[in-house]
């Protein structure tokens, strides 16, 4: 039988505490450092979005082309718009969403950190209990519904465009 002396046991809990800590702080980095770059997707996808849109308004909106194009074209335009203005609208959206997660878990941070300054806990067990039972009620990332609906419809907008393109030049 192996008999571990206090001092070895003491020595064992705090190694497990400094590794639950490292671990912890780790996965913190990587959540936040994903979140950010889920962002920033989601702004380069608006500005593609508005570019595209943008310029093609201004250079397939004039009426002399206007008379060129058949009906067939004329759709095709007028749908890449719509779904590449529906694509700005959804990455806004998934702003408003990351904005409400965002704010939901600042508020989640606040009441732990007054919890800890001002409620008297039985033990220090009890007290990340409590802190573990708050944190696990609530989800560790936004929903990325939207995100995938903005790539859809940014996707299926640039290709309707593409082929508008493609049919413009061979009917020239």
């Amino acid at each position: 039988m192996c008999i571990i002396k206090n001092h070895e046991k003491e020595k064992l809990k705090e190694y497990v505490y400094e590794m639950q800590k490292k671990y912890e702080s780790f996965s913190d980095s990587t959540n936040k450092e994903a979140n950010e770059v889920f962002r920033e997707l989601v702004r380069q996808l608006i500005l593609v979005a508005t570019v595209f849109l943008s310029i093609s308004i201004f250079a397939f909106n004039f009426k002399e082309l206007n008379n060129i194009f058949n009906i067939t074209n004329k759709y095709l335009l007028k749908s890449s718009w719509i779904c590449l203005g529906i694509s700005i609208i959804f990455g806004i959206i998934q702003f408003i969403i990351d904005y409400i997660f965002f704010a939901k878990w600042s508020k989640i941070s606040a009441n732990i950190v007054n919890k800890l300054s001002t409620e008297e806990f039985e033990d220090e067990y009890n007290c990340y209990e409590e802190i573990k039972k708050e944190l696990k009620s609530n989800a560790t990332k936004s929903s990325t519904t939207f995100v995938f609906l903005q790539i859809s419809f940014l996707s299926i907008g640039m290709i309707l465009l593409i082929i508008f393109m493609i049919r413009a030049l061979l009917s020239l």
